[in-house]
């Protein structure tokens, strides 16, 4: 739709695996086979090729972001996903997932909004209280 944009739920669950399931790695920490989600994302969702074609017609249309949103922070998720990793290599992948979100042609909501940030809560139904 023209001059509306849209959260990119692609990229976000390409990077670091889907929010709904808590052990889902993604291309930082660990899946294979996601270059072409993530190159989609790095273009804005446009159709750029064969391999690569998202869901907008400008990269503007594409709401980007890793963190900033319901469920588990960048951090959270990556302990969730590879608890035997040292904290020096998880903060490695949150690098990692920032500065590929730094490079994204579309409209970034989050860049650093939650850099290393966690949320105590066992539960996390939408938004949870933070201490």
């Amino acid at each position: 739709m023209p001059g509306v944009a849209h959260f990119n739920d692609n990229i976000r669950d390409g990077l670091k695996g889907s929010v709904f399931i808590d052990t889902d790695n993604g291309f930082i920490n660990g899946k294979d086979g996601l270059e072409n989600r993530i190159k989609t994302g790095i273009v804005g969702e446009i159709d750029y090729n064969a391999d690569i074609k998202g869901f907008t017609k400008q990269p503007t249309q594409a709401i980007t972001y890793v963190e900033a949103h319901d469920n588990h922070t960048l951090w959270d998720k990556l302990e969730l996903t590879n608890p035997e990793t040292s904290e020096a290599d998880r903060t490695k992948m949150h690098r990692l997932a920032s500065s590929i979100l730094v490079r994204l042609r579309t409209v970034e909501l989050d860049v650093f909004l939650d850099v290393f940030r966690v949320r105590h809560a066992k539960a996390r139904v939408g938004f949870t209280h933070l201490d």
